[in-house]
């Protein structure tokens, strides 16, 4: 699955998004050194979301004013993109509404990702799946059910590449919460691209999602949690933010091809750890070899402890001296 000029796979690094959210707090300048700190922790992308609190929430809701102070101003939109490719990230964001969709379109967004809440939204998905983007889909507060719900709609309006993202929406979330198993049942489901966008506390439990096949990490991240505003408290600060990235990168340096083989630092001295068939005591030629005559200790040279069972009862081809390595030419009958 591509964004951009990467593409997602369980083969390739980790495709990791700083979320920036709302804690731009309204300042642009803002925005700004959180791409700046983003692009220093080593992530991929920073994404910020698009929403109008007229188009989101009815005006007599008890979050409407909240929702509306923090509003992203689209007017940001195209500058911030431009800041963000300087600074070697992508430029992502959430729309919330068509306008927004059109809005990322005309700038070239490299995808789109579908709230957690907008799972539902089936108008906004065909809006999304028309423009054949590559799509990120987060499914809080969803079953599977309402995840092949999704799939199945976007399927049907031949959408763009599909990536899914496991989440739960509690901010913080719990570890005890996660079920990060979910994932793999996931990409056993719908054979696409899977990922977490986790909202613990944790720097380290992105890294296991990405040992149980994550291709995408998504987390919040702020410059300071103790700024004004409702999504600071529960996001990552700058230090932590470039830990996150540490911990994701070691872990994908650990997973391996899955082949069981040497290491090679263990393949430049292979045999030292094992042991090998020692005489015990002089042995002379044509004596019969019995477990009293050796003895099984470090390193194997010659002959491995394991193949006692075949020499066993053979005859010694010569006269071997006490604590010497037996090889197989020292055996009447051969190994």
């Amino acid at each position: 699955m591509p964004i951009d000029s990467k593409n997602i796979s369980s083969k390739n690094p980790c495709y990791i998004i700083a979320e920036a959210g709302s804690n731009h707090d309204g300042s642009l300048e803002q925005a700004k050194r959180l791409i700046d700190a983003a692009a220093v922790a080593g992530v991929d992308a920073v994404k910020f979301q698009l929403f109008k609190a007229e188009a989101l929430v009815i005006q007599d809701d008890e979050d409407f004013d909240l929702i509306k102070s923090i509003e992203f101003n689209r007017d940001w939109n195209s500058e911030l993109s431009i800041y963000c490719r300087d600074k070697n990230v992508h430029y992502l964001a959430t729309p919330f509404d068509f306008e927004a969709v059109d809005l990322l379109c005309d700038i070239s967004s490299p995808a789109l990702k579908v709230a957690s809440g907008d799972i539902t939204h089936f108008p906004l998905l065909e809006k999304m799946a028309k423009t054949k983007k590559t799509i990120i889909l987060s499914t809080g507060k969803s079953n599977m059910e309402d995840v092949e719900s999704a799939v199945e709609f976007l399927n049907s309006k031949k959408s763009g590449p599909l990536a899914i993202l496991h989440c739960v929406a509690s901010y913080p979330s719990q570890v005890e919460e996660l079920n990060l198993r979910v994932l793999s049942s996931i990409k056993k489901r719908f054979k696409v691209p899977v990922g977490l966008s986790d909202h613990t506390m944790s720097t380290t439990i992105p890294a296991f999602a990405v040992c149980l096949g994550a291709s995408i990490i998504e987390k919040h991240f702020t410059l300071n949690r103790n700024l004004p505003g409702p999504d600071h408290s529960y996001a990552l600060e700058p230090d932590e933010l470039t830990q996150m990235v540490k911990n994701i990168r070691i872990a994908e340096a650990s997973l391996g091809d899955g082949v069981k083989k040497l290491s090679e630092t263990e393949a430049q001295r292979p045999l030292t750890g094992r042991r090998g068939i020692y005489s015990l005591k002089p042995i002379k030629k044509g004596e019969v070899i019995t477990g009293e005559s050796v003895t099984f200790v470090r390193p194997q040279i010659g002959i491995s402890s394991s193949m006692f069972d075949k020499i066993e009862g053979a005859k010694a081809s010569r006269d071997i001296p006490v604590n010497t390595a037996f090889e197989e030419s020292d055996i009447e009958t051969g190994v």
